[in-house]
């Protein structure tokens, strides 16, 4: 447990270093500064609302894999979740404490926990990512699964279970129907390897040819918008093939209990409605009948910022400058998801991906070590060039790394 007296006593000459959220940009900031522990000379204290750091990255995997039993999902979850208390053992001289920020007050330097639990920190760290956006589409949030957490994936898998169970002991012989929205990086290789997953279990005789359908759903004109054009088609080439129906230019527009209406995208103004990718003619709407409905089309800043009294973006992320310190205040910094800093020539923001948090974690802990008096070098943002990679199922995917791409078995 957390020495009670540094972080109770606000006037305490001890006062620790607060991380809140142990993704990979809290965890990161963490292990730097844990480095550095004996120059520091200062408790570090990391906290987060569970007790496993996830691999996102792989959580699709856990979600999707074609295994069955207790046993199965015991191995995949294992991959994709590391106790905290195990990893910093191992790794950095940094405490641990379970809970949820509730409420702070940056003149006092303190923190309040739900639990009640009130803390004094001397520099604050705010790594707590993001929180699914439903963009008020109504029934969204009641009728959809998110893929975030590691409870989404185990949620997803084990529905996925329970209707290919009902579905293979029907006598109609009615399809499995999935319905994936947003066509970033999770929808897409969730698709893929959902669309793999049944494919391997056609081949062992496990599931009737036909009797799945996969249909994405994504708002804009291409799949994977942050990459080239021509890779945003080779991913959705490569989906269809593997028989996913790609729908762009297409919007959510209400979700019942079975069903998703979507209808075109609106136009921007002065856009010419043949511009749409879309399937549909603009202005009518479709009923898709969905068995499963997996929510991945965006996110937006914890809700717990609105009570913190620091300023914050359109999407309640925390506004930083390019040392990853929260604007207007000197011993809180913020970065990963949960922080909005922008490219100052493009305007293009850091994108929410686990190198962008890495990244940033190393250039905030410089500068908190810059701030305690050690002889570091203040840095800040270099916004680099971001590499991806992309899987699309079996042994296929993009690689889009400096200069170079990869595609398929290569990438």
């Amino acid at each position: 447990m957390f020495p009670a007296n540094p972080t109770a006593n606000p006037r305490s000459n001890n006062q620790p270093i607060i991380i809140v959220g142990g993704g990979f940009g809290g965890f990161r900031v963490a292990y730097r500064l844990s480095k550095q522990r004996r120059r520091l000379k200062r408790p570090i204290l990391l906290i987060d609302k569970h007790r496993h750091h996830v691999y996102t990255p792989l959580l699709y995997e856990v979600a999707s894999g074609c295994t069955t039993g207790v046993e199965a999902e015991t191995r995949l979850i294992r991959g994709a979740a590391f106790r905290f208390e195990d990893a910093l053992k191992s790794c950095c001289d940094v405490a641990f404490m379970r809970g949820e920020a509730a409420a702070l007050d940056p003149a006092a330097r303190t923190l309040r926990l739900k639990d009640g639990t009130s803390l004094a920190y001397h520099t604050l760290v705010l790594a707590l990512g993001s929180e699914t956006e439903f963009f008020g589409i109504p029934g969204l949030r009641e009728h959809a699964l998110t893929l975030k957490t590691r409870q989404d994936a185990l949620d997803i898998r084990r529905r996925v279970e329970m209707l290919l169970t009902k579905s293979q002991g029907s006598r109609k012989n009615g399809a499995l129907r999935l319905v994936v929205g947003g066509g970033g990086a999770t929808g897409t290789e969730f698709a893929a390897e959902m669309s793999g997953c049944f494919h391997a279990m056609e081949r062992r005789g496990a599931l009737r040819r036909g009797s799945w359908e996969i249909t994405l759903v994504e708002a804009t004109g291409r799949l994977l918008g942050m990459l080239k054009p021509e890779l945003s088609s080779f991913a959705k080439h490569r989906l269809e093939k593997r028989g996913v129906k790609v729908m762009l230019d297409t919007c959510f527009k209400t979700i019942e209990n079975g069903t998703v209406m979507i209808a075109p995208r609106p136009l921007k103004p002065g856009e010419d409605p043949g511009a749409l990718a879309c399937d549909l003619a603009p202005g009518s709407e479709q009923r898709l009948s969905a068995d499963l409905v997996v929510w991945t089309g965006g996110v937006r800043g914890p809700n717990v910022f609105k009570t913190f009294n620091l300023p914050l973006d359109g999407k309640d992320r925390l506004l930083v400058d390019p040392s990853l310190r929260v604007q207007g205040q000197k011993n809180i910094y913020a970065l990963g998801d949960c922080a909005s800093l922008v490219h100052p020539k493009t305007k293009a923001p850091v994108p929410c991906l686990a190198q962008s948090a890495l990244r940033e974690a190393g250039v905030a802990a410089a500068n908190i070590l810059a701030d305690l008096g050690l002889k570091t070098a203040r840095r800040e943002y270099a916004f680099p060039v971001y590499s991806a990679v992309v899987p699309l199922g079996g042994k296929h995917a993009l690689a889009a790394i400096g200069p170079f791409t990869f595609k398929g078995f290569f990438g």
